[in-house]
């Protein structure tokens, strides 16, 4: 094997190739430890958001942007672009509908609010407590599982029947059909038709919402009802 005089020493070749391949191989081993633990806890950090979305799926955390509703006795607000759908007068009891317009994200998606007393079929799916917070707005609390599973009869049909249901001391009407997918409010002391005083108007309120999306997002009524201030 040749070998070379540098500054008076003897320079050995093989050995500096030696050394060079040794100091390559070191370098590839530390790389590929490090692409094989950052694979795997990219992998992890999949798994686990995929987790929490199958938890989460039916109560999203995103707040939407709003629109602000100024009615006669009271102010909330809808996601912003819904669109007023219905209105009439029911026997003194105002009626007042808002949709997610067809064609969007929020398609499938409405809140009804009647004013003065209870709609003919006040019935749900689920309820979600609610109390009254300082006379005026609304402290929102937990949702309840489908009422099908906390009543007498604990299947689901097609064409059901309303039966009264309580659920945390709370009565309300309950609605079996699977195809549905809808949650009203209530409260212990006032049931499904809330009390609220105002600084000017005194008057008693039902509201339900209903979510055909085909991602459910109740989280929608909790922030309308959080909006919600009698006048």
């Amino acid at each position: 094997m040749p070998k070379l005089y540098t500054h008076g020493h003897i320079k050995d070749k093989s050995s500096n190739k030696r050394w060079w391949v040794f100091f390559l191989g070191a370098i590839l081993l530390i790389a590929s430890v490090w692409l094989y633990v950052y694979i795997d806890t990219s992998q992890s950090k999949v798994i686990d958001d995929s987790e929490n979305r199958a938890i989460t799926s039916e109560y999203k955390v995103e707040k939407t942007e709003a629109r602000a509703i100024d009615e006669p006795t009271y102010t909330m607000e809808v996601p912003l672009g819904w669109i007023e759908t219905d209105r009439y007068l029911d026997n003194g009891r105002l009626f007042v509908e808002y949709r997610g317009p067809k064609g969007t994200m929020e398609h499938g998606r409405k809140v009804e609010i009647y004013s003065g007393g209870l709609p003919r079929d006040p019935s749900s799916t689920r309820l979600v407590e609610i109390s009254n917070k300082n006379g005026s707005e609304l402290k929102v609390g937990r949702i309840s599982d489908r009422c099908h599973t906390f009543t007498d009869s604990l299947e689901q049909v097609a064409t059901p029947e309303p039966e009264l249901a309580k659920w945390n001391n709370i009565e309300f009407m309950c609605n079996f059909s699977a195809a549905m997918n809808t949650i009203s409010a209530g409260s212990v002391n006032d049931g499904q038709l809330i009390l609220l005083n105002g600084e000017i108007t005194s008057n008693s309120y039902f509201f339900r919402y209903s979510d055909q999306n085909t991602t459910t997002n109740f989280d929608i009524f909790k922030d309308i009802l959080e909006s919600f201030e009698a006048k």
